[in-house]
This record gives structure tokens, sequence and C-alpha cells, in this order.
């Protein structure tokens, strides 16, 4: 911002496009697109990683479908990662039909996907500071700086979050997609659950 001040921002122009070009970096955007394609391979390569073993993980723990848990010859789990490669090809579908409003539909369900884990986080922790409380289970060695203030307060912002949201059109689209999606999931986890469990029973 020392730079290129924010008041000079303009629509579709990159600011570190212009950053670049203020201080005179020939081929600012095509740098730019350099290290922005090599930082989203990066995240895709480290998604489908630790996606594939998460899933392997949740079906040792009878919360997936028992096939995802299948190892390579080397240790891999394959059909975990294949998974995990198939979802990302939602993304591309959803580009090809929605090409201007691809981005923002993903970055929603990231957004409220990061507001609803936290949330529940925050939650889940005043639940277990009253249990504690109670004598129902035991206290943590480590305790969080400032609560039960902080988890109120940390609550209280993701909320001004989620309002601030319904004032920016991308913000709306953020909230229906989000929901849409949380909708989704909540409703979807429960039906795979039981077929799992059913499966399993079948198979015992």
């Amino acid at each position: 911002m020392s730079v290129l001040s924010w008041t000079n921002f303009r629509s579709g122009a990159s600011p570190f496009v212009e950053v670049f070009e203020k201080v005179g970096i020939p081929g600012a955007a095509d740098l730019i697109n350099f290290v922005l394609l090599t930082a989203a391979l990066s995240s895709c390569n480290s998604g489908i990683y630790s996606t594939g073993r998460m899933l392997r993980s949740l079906a040792q723990h009878g919360e997936a479908p028992r096939g995802l848990g299948a190892l390579s010859s080397r240790q891999v789990p394959y059909t975990g990662i294949i998974a995990s490669a198939a979802a990302m090809v939602i993304g591309v579908i959803v580009n090809v039909i929605s090409p201007k409003q691809a981005f923002a539909y993903i970055t929603s369900v990231s957004t409220i996907g990061i507001i609803v884990v936290w949330g529940v986080i925050l939650l889940c922790h005043m639940v277990y500071r009253a249990r504690v409380r109670r004598g129902e289970l035991p206290a943590s060695d480590y305790r969080l700086p400032g609560a039960p203030v902080s988890t109120v307060l940390a609550l209280a912002f993701l909320g001004l979050v989620v309002v601030l949201l319904f004032f920016t059109d991308s913000g709306r689209t953020a909230i229906i997609v989000g929901v849409v999606w949380t909708v989704l999931v909540c409703a979807g986890y429960p039906v795979v659950n039981t077929l799992v469990r059913r499966r399993e029973s079948l198979h015992a």
C-alpha cells in the first residue's frame, strides 16, 4: 500500500500487477500469473495429498466407504486421492457452466465453510468448559488465554463477518451458496453414514 494506495483500486485490475508496473518491472502480468499458477498447483497438490489421507482415516473409522481406505503397493491411499481429484472436477464444471461466477461460487463454499467450522469449534469449547465446571470432564492443562471472554468475542466477530456479507453482491452470493452447500453436507452425512453402517453389518 506504500507503493499503490487503496484508493487507486480498479475493478478487473490486479493490484499486484499494478505495483510491479509502478516500480518498473517489465512483464509484470506474466510474472504474477506464473506465481499464481505455481501457488495454485501447489495448493491443489497439498489438498489432494491431505484429503486422500483424511478419507482413508474416515474409512478406517467407519465414517466413509471402506473402499476409500485402500492402499497401493507403495502404501498410497490411491482411492482417496482419485476421489479427491474427481471432486475437483466440480470446479471445472462450474467454470464451464458459469465462467463469470465460478470463482465467486467456489470461494463462497470456502468462506462459509471456514465460518461454520470455526464457529462449531468455539461452541464446542464453550460446551467443554461448562462440562468441566460441572465436573463431567477433566480440565485441560492448557487454558485458552482470556477465555471465556475471548471465545465469545471470536464468535461475535464471526457473526459480524456474516452480517457484513449481506451488504455486497458477492457477499450475498457467498451466503446463498454457502448455506446450500452446508445443508447438502449436513443432510448427506447421515444418509452416507447409514449406508456405510448397513453395508458393514451385511459383511460382518
